[in-house]
């Protein structure tokens, strides 16, 4: 008895203390106003970071993070094709970032020209191409993420097809299609899925993809996919064959691509001939050809001969440019 004494003792202060403790906490909670806790806890909401609502969820996505900035821009819908132009090459860049890069590339290339001391005609001609190079890089990177969802569309679709044949519906299966394919169509698959997660309708979500990526591959499968919508049949069915149908389109192109590989070598040729005989007979006799710089009729003469040959190649590759 009395070696059970002290380990009564102590479990018998521990269990008054609890409860002892226990009452004091829910007397205070009943007693204590609530006000001051929501109030912080309002305050704490306020003032939390929210995460910033993603591009591909908008109908629209801002021109500019600042709300004056993109008021103004939004007037013109040059901005909005340029934005659309901007969301076709995979990279997020705004409309006021680039406008102000051809800023600072127009100033740039002013105060160049201006240690130089180059005529007014040489200044408008070097911002010009300063432009067509940063114009050129953004096309290449838009042509090239094109051509690789293009490439990429036919088996996503037959994906998507599986999916829906296995009992997936059709946001669920373009989910599947997320998870499961590569890189930039993935992307692209889960920016439809957020949107009609989001409660954006599926016909309007399909549309911006087709907006998104500017390819006809792509408006096909959109097109086809909402006359199914308003009309029935069987989705998988239509996803399959509108697969098959890309895919002859893909070679197509290709035997086009190697008929008219003469032509687009000749083109190139005659592109860089001009340029490079200038850059050879600069080096062989600078005397001889600096006439066209140094002469008033010289300067008109090669003015008018970059114009004649810029004509000449936008021709000369229109003509190779053969659309399938």
């Amino acid at each position: 008895m009395d070696g059970m004494f002290w380990p009564l003792m102590l479990l018998a202060l521990v269990s008054t203390v609890g409860v002892v403790y226990s009452l004091w906490w829910i007397g205070m909670d009943m007693v204590r106003p609530r006000w001051p806790s929501v109030s912080q806890r309002l305050s704490e909401l306020k003032h939390a970071g929210v995460r910033p609502t993603q591009w591909q969820l908008l109908k629209h996505r801002p021109l500019s993070h600042r709300p004056w900035l993109d008021r103004a821009l939004s007037e013109w819908p040059a901005l909005r094709r340029l934005d659309q132009y901007l969301q076709q090459t995979g990279w997020q860049l705004r409309v006021d970032q680039v406008l102000a890069a051809a800023v600072l590339s127009f100033l740039l290339v002013a105060f160049l020209c201006g240690l130089l001391n180059l005529s007014a005609w040489w200044t408008l001609a070097a911002m010009a191409l300063a432009w067509a190079l940063g114009l050129s890089v953004l096309q290449t990177r838009r042509l090239r993420r094109r051509r690789l969802m293009e490439s990429q569309l036919p088996d996503a679709l037959d994906l998507i097809a599986r999916a829906m044949q296995a009992g997936h519906a059709l946001s669920s299966a373009m989910l599947l299609a997320a998870s499961e394919g590569p890189a930039p169509l993935a992307g692209e698959w889960q920016a439809i899925f957020d949107q009609i997660n989001f409660g954006i309708p599926t016909r309007v979500a399909i549309e911006d993809f087709a907006d998104r990526v500017g390819s006809e591959d792509v408006r096909l499968f959109v097109v086809s996919t909402l006359v199914q919508m308003e009309t029935g049949g069987n989705m998988a069915d239509l996803l399959k064959n509108t697969a098959e149908l890309i895919r002859q389109r893909a070679q197509l192109r290709a035997s086009v691509k190697v008929l008219s590989a003469e032509g687009r070598i000749s083109a190139l040729i005659l592109s860089v001939l001009p340029f490079g005989l200038a850059a050879l007979l600069a080096l062989i006799n600078p005397g001889f050809i600096s006439v066209l710089w140094t002469e008033p009729l010289g300067l008109k003469l090669l003015m008018g001969a970059l114009a004649l040959m810029t004509a000449g190649i936008v021709w000369m590759w229109r003509m190779i440019d053969i659309a399938v």
